[in-house]
């Protein structure tokens, strides 16, 4: 009788327990769900902030018709729209506030988790967790307090930068917030910095494997804020080895690295290494040996935004199965570089990616029935087709139905004629137009005249002389022409200069500046 009741009475405390538990769940879970509600409102103030602050700065960087900032600033507010990030160019106080709402909530989640693992509720403990990794995979924004603010990390910072600068340019962040490129040779700022991005290699050195194990590693290994590993430059990449890749997953940069474009070749361990980098949004790497099993590895790079691939089917299998892979991840940026793997399949399932912004297909085998599937890509800005000899006049008449394009490169193609730009003026929107070492002559600038968006026009090696120049002055948007490399003439130049005193002109006999 006894041991009945001992069961009984253990039952209801079982129960009882079981009752508590739950209630406990409700109320953690209740108090976790207000958090969130909050979060969401607070971040609805800052998009909208956020949208004005970018807004103010396209309008502003149009006006100057400076091309380089307007497309600097639309992949700024993308990179917002896409994981929250905000440059820190940005305003300081929507900066501070977009890091506070996230710690805020960040402590609500760390709260949760602990509240539930007490309770043994491990499966709401591991949802919990599960969303807050989902959370910290967005970047964190780089405010000044973050820098150290102490004597011992910026001295550091500025040792590593008077190391690096020798091969490198550098991008900087104050201590103020500001962002700054340091091109080799210049003077590095007086006032606090730590470096965020190795961005280009000097030319005239010449990085190799003992570079990268002897110099570039060590120094790396004293960087707690690097985000852009990008040394691209006429040198060479910087060569990285898988066993460098896992020695650099090994340091500080592992936790903060969005963008790695080097001389690495593709494979199943170079992504297993990449898979430990959390926030790498930009890839740049050689995929001669690539095969479909490593492509469609590529999607366990789960904030990937920007992938560039070079040499893609020169050497490993690859069919429509890993083309397919790639076309399937959600990407803005899609480079594939000298690369006989593509085909128009590929093309036709471009239309499918609903973010992609910027495509990149130089040297690759483009023909023109592949531009009449890509003309289909209403999101597409920047289109780059330099050196496809594939392509001829007809298939570039495919593109004038690209409503939102505004960047062209068709240059490097003998192809290429007057009649490529016919119906030019049709793409509304079009700001930047590439022609260079093409057939394009003086017929071809009287078509351009009717672009009256085009503010950069870079048409150096082509056959443009000094009867050219009127029609390009007729382009009344027009801030910048190049013609070196043509038979345009310094006095035609002149001429050229006195008609549009707001061209900035780049001749083989130099450059004539804008007057303000």
């Amino acid at each position: 009788m006894k041991k009945k009741i001992l069961s009984f009475i253990c039952l209801v405390l079982m129960v009882v327990a079981s009752t508590g538990n739950l209630r406990s769940a409700d109320k953690v879970g209740e108090k976790l769900e207000k958090a969130k509600g909050l979060y969401e409102k607070e971040m609805k103030k800052i998009e909208t902030d956020a949208k004005k602050y970018f807004e103010a700065e396209e309008k502003k960087w149009r006006s100057a018709a400076n091309k380089k900032k307007v497309d600097e600033i639309l992949d700024q507010r993308r990179a917002f729209e896409t994981d929250g990030s905000l440059p820190n160019t940005a305003p300081s106080l929507l900066r501070k506030n977009l890091v506070r709402q996230r710690e805020i909530l960040e402590k609500s989640y760390q709260e949760a988790i602990g509240q539930y693992t007490k309770a043994k509720m491990d499966e709401h403990a591991s949802t919990a967790e599960k969303e807050l990794k989902e959370l910290l995979t967005k970047n964190a924004i780089v405010e000044p307090k973050d820098l150290g603010g102490n004597a011992n990390v910026f001295r550091t910072e500025r040792k590593c930068a008077e190391k690096l600068i020798d091969y490198f340019t550098l991008t900087l962040i104050m201590s103020d917030g500001s962002e700054i490129n340091i091109d080799s040779g210049s003077q590095l700022p007086n006032m606090p910095f730590v470096i965020m991005g190795v961005v280009s290699v000097v030319p005239t050195r010449q990085l190799n494997p003992k570079f990268v194990d002897e110099t570039f590693l060590p120094i790396v290994a004293n960087l707690n804020h690097l985000r852009r590993i990008w040394p691209s430059g006429p040198a060479s990449f910087l060569p990285i080895s898988d066993e460098q890749l896992e020695a650099l997953a090994k340091l500080p940069a592992v936790k903060t690295l969005d963008s790695l474009v080097c001389e690495l070749g593709l494979s199943n361990k170079t992504i297993n290494s990449l898979k430990k980098f959390g926030h790498l949004k930009q890839l740049g790497c050689g995929a001669a040996a690539a095969d479909d099993a490593v492509l469609a590895k590529l999607n366990e790079l789960q904030s990937l935004q920007e992938l560039t691939l070079i040499d893609l089917g020169k050497i490993g299998t690859v069919t429509k199965m890993g083309l397919d892979k790639i076309t399937s991840m959600p990407l803005s940026r899609l480079e594939l570089k000298s690369s006989p793997a593509i085909s128009r399949n590929f093309f036709q399932n471009l239309q499918k990616m609903p973010r992609l912004y910027f495509v990149d297909f130089g040297e690759s085998p483009v023909e023109n029935e592949h531009l009449k599937e890509l003309a289909k890509c209403q999101t597409l800005g920047i289109v780059y087709l330099y050196g496809n000899t594939k392509i001829t006049d007809d298939g570039i008449v495919h593109l004038t139905g690209v409503r939102n394009l505004n960047s062209l490169h068709i240059g490097f193609n003998s192809n290429i004629s007057d009649a490529a730009l016919l119906h030019m003026d049709k793409i509304a929107n079009l700001n930047q137009l590439r022609v260079e070492s093409t057939r394009i002559s003086d017929a071809g600038m009287m078509h351009l005249s009717k672009c009256q968006r085009l503010t950069d026009l870079w048409a150096p090696n082509t056959q443009i002389t000094d009867a050219g120049l009127n029609q390009i002055a007729k382009i009344k948007s027009l801030k910048k022409v190049t013609l070196r490399g043509t038979k345009v003439t310094e006095g035609g130049g002149k001429l050229l200069a006195k008609v549009r005193p707001d061209l900035t002109i780049y001749l083989d006999s130099g450059t004539i500046e804008a007057k303000k």
